[in-house]
């Protein structure tokens, strides 16, 4: 009979003893793999309470910096013309007008990019119409002076 002062041993230990085999590594720490998956799952469960939990969608942001939406338009002229919807969307491959989760600098950026890698010798100028998260609307034009 063990004495209340002893330790008393896990599952593991009282089947090595028995058996006269050392219990293997992953037998000693099942419980700190258990505490470590519990941890886990308990702050996955704390973040997707506080997303349910919030009820502004601009709110969002603090805790999805990239939930928000962008409406944009963009207008192009290069050769002389305007470009159709079906050029702008060929060129930057966004269509002509829509909303995307891609940020106002996001959108920027790919219209930077093809005009500075992509774009040959002509004379382009694009003028976007940006509203991010249903706010104020913006207008940006490039080329940027």
């Amino acid at each position: 009979m063990m004495s209340s002062s002893e330790p008393s041993e896990n599952a593991a230990s009282q089947r090595a003893r028995v058996s006269g085999r050392k219990p293997l590594r992953w037998q000693e720490q099942t419980g700190k793999h258990v505490r470590l998956v519990a941890g886990g799952a308990l702050l996955f469960g704390l973040a997707a309470a506080a997303v349910v939990h919030s009820r502004d969608p601009r709110s969002l942001t603090h805790v999805l910096p990239h939930a928000g939406r962008t409406e944009y338009e963009i207008n192009v002229f290069a050769q002389g013309r305007a470009l159709t919807s079906n050029e702008v969307a060929g060129r930057y491959r966004l269509p002509f007008r829509g909303t995307t989760v891609l940020t106002r600098d996001g959108l920027r950026e790919i219209i930077r990019h093809r005009e500075r890698v992509a774009s040959g010798p002509d004379e382009t100028f694009v003028r976007m119409h940006l509203r991010p998260d249903g706010g104020e609307e913006e207008i940006w034009l490039w080329p940027e002076s």
